[in-house]
């Protein structure tokens, strides 16, 4: 376990050295071998998050999310399930599961609203489709609760992400439970803010001193900044 600066001389990016990761202050800087899947994966995150959350507010009088499968299943779900495993060969642990896990959510939700599939008409015949969607979006709270406690290391940014995150799940899950359509437009204006914050955190990767002349700011974690290089 070596030690180096925040932000390292071009010497240090070579053939050898590989390129240094410290988008996410909180964390190790890691010294990467391939290129950075993190904006990758929020970008497919964000743009997901995005599409669905305008579906559910019925923008533009659209009562139908059929197109949101197509964006559940290839962007949010295959796209960022791939960053996740491209994050395991640099060390980031976290990354790795984030968009891992994410990316499984949204396979899961096209798979869900997939005609073929036969799952929504299962439950429309009993009639408890609301709370079946209910249960499962408790899952999903609890995970991102969890993840939420766990990115106490990393950026003000993804900290405020994950919170947003949590509250839409949250407040999901409570309009699946009740049927209301009002809270439904709550959790979805979460899941705005939560498009902000992943789109912000995805160009923060892109947007580094290795390739600009500046680097946009992510906020410092709320402990002390640790130097280590994986």
């Amino acid at each position: 376990m070596a030690t180096t600066s925040n932000y390292p001389e071009k010497g240090g990016i070579g053939r050898n050295a590989g390129a240094f990761d410290n988008a996410q202050p909180g964390f190790p800087i890691y010294n990467r071998r391939i290129a950075n899947p993190g904006p990758l994966g929020f970008y497919a995150f964000a743009i997901s998050t995005f599409v669905w959350s305008l579906f559910a507010v019925h923008t533009r009088h659209v009562l139908s999310s059929s197109l949101g499968l197509a964006m559940a299943l290839a962007v949010g779900g295959l796209v960022q399930l791939l960053a996740g495993m491209w994050m395991f060969p640099t060390g980031n642990t976290f990354g790795a599961t984030m968009f891992s896990i994410y990316g499984a959510f949204y396979l899961s939700l096209g798979v869900i609203y997939w005609p073929g599939s036969g799952i929504i008409d299962t439950y429309s015949t009993f009639g408890n489709l609301n709370r079946a969607m209910g249960i499962y979006l408790t899952g999903w709270f609890v995970l991102t609760t969890l993840l939420f406690f766990a990115a106490f290391r990393a950026s003000i940014s993804l900290v405020l992400l994950f919170f947003s995150l949590m509250m839409a799940f949250m407040l999901g899950m409570i309009a699946q439970y009740l049927n209301s359509y009002t809270i439904n437009k709550a959790s979805a204006a979460f899941g705005f803010i939560t498009t902000f914050l992943a789109f912000w955190l995805g160009t923060s990767g892109l947007v580094t001193r290795d390739h600009h002349f500046f680097q946009l700011p992510v906020g410092n974690q709320l402990a002390a900044r640790r130097n280590d290089v994986v």
